[in-house]
């Protein structure tokens, strides 16, 4: 059994659901994207990947070391200011998939970053968020910004 993916087939895969989640729904995709975070942490809790942090600080720690040990990306943190969380991405395994939804006009609502730390700060510190935006902050990196509600 091989023990690593091929990136292009897992790109290949966000973009073609992305995609038509987004034909389908339109802009209710977003609420579907919002029911997907707690199933993917849940997901990786049943593989031994555990969240425990109470604390943006803590949270961001954990996801780093998750984000990292799979090969999601290469740097991730959580910045919290008084109305947001900035979710900051380097070296995004997804990379080609952002690009490619936004050459069709679509923002990348599913990004797996954005709905991971969305659902990790609201389960671990009781703070409602949405996505205001995700955009590119340079070569293979972006930027998700989560207000608080």
């Amino acid at each position: 059994m091989v023990d690593k993916i091929d990136k292009r087939a897992v790109n290949a895969i966000l973009y073609g659901v992305s995609a038509s989640v987004r034909k389908l729904f339109g802009a209710g995709a977003d609420a579907v994207m919002r029911i997907a975070g707690p199933m993917v942490l849940e997901e990786f809790e049943k593989q031994g990947i555990k969240f425990e942090g109470k604390t943006s600080s803590e949270i961001s720690d954990e996801l780093k070391k998750a984000m990292l040990e799979s090969g999601m990306c290469d740097e991730i943190s959580i910045e919290e200011t008084d109305t947001h969380y900035n979710v900051n991405i380097k070296g995004c395994s997804f990379w080609e998939t952002t690009m490619s939804l936004r050459e069709l006009g679509i923002s990348p609502f599913a990004c797996p970053f954005a709905n991971l730390a969305m659902t990790l700060l609201e389960k671990n510190t009781g703070q409602v968020t949405t996505i205001e935006k995700i955009e590119p902050a340079g070569d293979a990196a972006s930027l998700v910004s989560l207000k608080k509600v």
